[in-house]
């Protein structure tokens, strides 16, 4: 009895033993689990750290980049900051602050996130003043100072995003739409093809909507506007062109004759044509009455003896695409006489001097301030 009482008690004590041992080991073990679980929450404050650094980065500001898609002529970009303008290229990259100037008879296409573009006419000037975007948004503001631009932006914008035209005198702003805007000496146009666009003016004073198939002219800084239905017959060259474009792109989409704007632009260019033929030649003195006419600067007209009676001529003015200048200086100085004999006119808005002169040959000179 004894001494399977003393048996009993060792193995008790063995016991207790192996509880020890157990309770040491898994000591150790949580301490390793501890260990290994505070370098994974290191690890993961790491990581979200980072990772929402990058969220940051991502929804941050960044610069977009606009690219030349196709040109005709000359074209060229006045990079921002820069002094010389340099001659574009087909896939050559546009960034914020460049400024693109076409000459006579040129154009360029222009292509924003493969889902904007924008077609820069002749004797255009015009600069990308914003041309920014984030997660959330894009802005983009083009800064027109003169000349003619078509603008398409195919998706509809969200509420966040911007797409603008600016010039001296309004502020166009769309969502999706095609539309064109004209900067010259008289003031502002837009022609909406599709679309909406809503023009406001530069010191924000008012805001018209400009719907499809209509025209807003806004004369300088009168702040006088005109909105109409577009007479085709009224569209420059250009217009009518890229118009063409657009419904041979879009069958059926817009509601305009093509054959209509296919003689018009035929038109259009016969009278370039002619105007151009016409630049080439002086101001015409035109002699009525003896049926002799001859031209301008420092040629003469008229010729014969000298006569008591008088007759009348006539001084055409133009300027370089063939329109009549108001108030130009028209000197006539009769050769025989010398410039004490000088007679002054001055055009009016017809671009006529009209003179009554003694039969004879005379000198015609003309000025106007700006040519």
């Amino acid at each position: 009895m004894q001494k399977y009482i003393i048996i009993y008690y060792k193995s008790n004590l063995y016991e207790r033993l192996r509880w020890k041992e157990f309770f040491v080991l898994w000591r150790d073990m949580m301490k390793r689990y501890i260990e290994m679980l505070r370098n994974v929450l290191i690890m993961w404050l790491i990581f979200i750290t980072s990772f929402g650094s990058s969220i940051q980065v991502a929804a941050a500001d960044y610069q977009r980049v606009a690219k030349v898609s196709e040109l005709s002529g000359e074209v060229g970009v006045l990079r921002a900051g820069g002094e010389k303008s340099i001659s574009a290229f087909k896939g050559m990259g546009l960034n914020q602050g460049d400024t693109i100037i076409t000459k006579k008879d040129s154009w360029v296409r222009v292509i924003l996130d493969n889902d904007k573009e924008v077609k820069i006419g002749p004797s255009t000037k015009i600069m990308v003043k914003e041309l920014k975007g984030s997660a959330v948004a894009e802005s983009t503001e083009l800064q027109l100072w003169t000349g003619n631009v078509f603008n398409h932006v195919q998706k509809k914008l969200n509420a966040n995003s911007k797409y603008e035209i600016h010039t001296p005198t309004a502020v166009m702003g769309v969502r999706g739409t095609e539309y064109f805007a004209k900067q010259s000496q008289e003031g502002t146009e837009v022609t909406v093809i599709e679309g909406t666009v809503e023009v406001t003016s530069a010191d924000q004073s008012s805001s018209t909507e400009v719907n499809s198939l209509q025209r807003l002219t806004i004369f300088g800084d009168t702040g006088i506007q005109n909105l109409e239905s577009i007479n085709l017959d009224e569209l420059d060259l250009f217009t009518l062109q890229t118009l063409l474009e657009l419904l041979e792109r879009y069958p059926g989409v817009i509601d305009i004759d093509k054959d209509e704007v296919e003689n018009l632009i035929q038109k259009k260019q016969e009278e370039e044509k002619q105007s151009e033929n016409e630049e080439q030649e002086p101001p015409r003195v035109i002699t009525e009455g003896n049926n002799s006419s001859a031209t301008g600067g420092s040629s003469s007209s008229g010729g014969g003896s000298p006569s008591t009676s008088r007759v009348r001529k006539i001084v055409y003015v133009k300027d370089e695409n063939g329109n009549a200048i108001e108030g130009a200086k028209v000197t006539l100085i009769n050769v025989n006489e010398g410039s004490g004999a000088a007679i002054e006119r001055t055009t009016g808005s017809n671009g006529e001097a009209i003179f009554e002169v003694t039969p004879g040959s005379y000198i015609v000179e003309v000025s106007k301030e700006g040519y």
